[in-house]
């Protein structure tokens, strides 16, 4: 549930910077950056440009919530992937890197490498984007 609520802020972050940023006349780069390793995994990126943008909500708002104070967020430039990574993709930098995600260090089999049902993927299911 955690990982869903930082990926839908991370979501409307971007959502309400190219917002702003289009508002400020900032442009948002249309080419695509080879950052160092992405193109390795079939990554295409895109370059986001620096900008901030206002957080929480206004204190009119009904039921507003204590910690959802209005507060200016400011974001460095930084790179995302145009389109989702694939359990392929994942699984490439997983074996080059090393990695060992969270999820399979608690080693309950629900990770990239599991389907719902505790079962390994097999290939069919690497063009398919990755979740933990």
């Amino acid at each position: 549930m955690r990982a869903i609520l930082c990926i839908l802020f991370v979501l409307a972050a971007l959502v309400y910077t190219h917002i702003q940023s289009a508002a400020n006349g900032i442009q948002r780069s249309k080419q695509a950056y080879p950052l160092a390793g992405a193109g390795d995994y079939g990554i295409e990126m895109l370059r986001i440009p620096a900008g901030k943008f206002t957080m929480g909500s206004p204190n009119t708002e009904k039921d507003r919530g204590g910690d959802e104070v209005e507060h200016e967020v400011v974001l460095s430039e930084y790179y995302i992937s145009k389109y989702e990574v694939t359990v392929g993709q994942f699984k490439m930098f997983i074996e080059d890197a090393g990695y060992n995600t969270d999820a399979e260090q608690k080693n309950d089999k629900q990770n990239w490498r599991h389907g719902s049902g505790g079962n390994l993927r097999d290939s069919t299911e690497f063009n398919h984007p990755v979740i933990n």
